[in-house]
């Protein structure tokens, strides 16, 4: 089984995840969650987006809060790459 670089509770993970910048982490790593949460945000409109990062803030403090900024802009990122990949030419925002 691949070492998770989150945790060491792997033995007691459903199961191994590929995260989007490839590292493979256990499905009880806090990366693997806060990926999740990023991914899930990137469904709300802007200003649904942001109310529910100031929440995040409020609960788990500004670290926490700018690791899933940073999670939310890689995905973005990510995501207008394959976009721009896909449409074979500049991607406008």
């Amino acid at each position: 089984m691949p070492e998770c670089l989150g945790t060491s509770k792997c033995e007691y993970a459903p199961r191994m995840v590929t995260l989007q910048d490839g590292r493979v982490v256990c499905s009880n790593c806090h990366l693997w969650a806060m990926e999740c949460e990023a991914k899930r945000l990137l469904t709300y409109s802007l200003p649904e987006r942001r109310e529910g990062l100031v929440e995040r803030e409020k609960i788990r403090g500004k670290t926490a809060s700018e690791m899933l900024k940073e999670f939310i802009a890689r995905i973005h990122e990510d995501r207008r790459q394959k976009a721009k990949k896909i449409i074979g030419g500049e991607y406008e925002n």
